[in-house]
């Protein structure tokens, strides 16, 4: 199930992106160029794709869903800063209902 998922991730993206998978089930992904409005568009896109995907077998019943946090780079960011950030809005989501874009405003 998560490799049908990252393929949903990778044909979901633009050439430019770069993902890679980040712990159990979490995936970190670079949008180099884009602004925060193209960065929620591309999310929602990537969110609506993994729902719909159809499970086989005994998952036949299930729908997928995705949390994606949004941290968008200032200068003086390091990667870790951004991707703490980003881990940050994906809690919120997840503590708030799941299946959502979370981006700080």
């Amino acid at each position: 199930m998560l490799t049908k998922v990252a393929d949903v991730c990778r044909h979901s993206l633009r050439p430019t992106d770069i993902i890679g998978r980040f712990g159990g089930e979490e995936f970190v992904v670079a949008l180099p160029n884009t602004d925060s409005i193209n960065a929620q568009a591309v999310a929602e896109r990537l969110k609506e794709n993994v729902a719909a995907l159809i499970l086989d077998g005994e998952m036949s019943d299930l729908r997928l869903s995705v949390t994606i946090g949004i941290a968008v780079a200032n200068a003086d960011d390091d990667l870790d800063a951004l991707i703490t950030r980003a881990d940050n809005m994906l809690y919120v989501g997840k503590r708030d209902g799941r299946n959502q874009v979370v981006m700080l405003s």
